[in-house]
């Protein structure tokens, strides 16, 4: 487990492991070896908890 930065501001690149390949969160990722991998703003929510 990789705990988020505390600045907001922060731009987070990371892996979901656990969407389908159709999930419109997945727009713009790549594909990595464990799942899809982007970047964008810090937040938390329901798809990014603590990754």
């Amino acid at each position: 487990m990789h705990p988020w930065p505390t600045k907001a501001s922060a731009v987070i690149e990371h892996e979901h492991t656990d969407l389908h390949c159709g999930h419109p969160h997945l727009a713009g990722t790549t594909p990595s070896p464990a799942g899809w991998r982007h970047s964008h703003r810090y937040l938390t929510d329901a798809l990014h908890a603590h990754q």
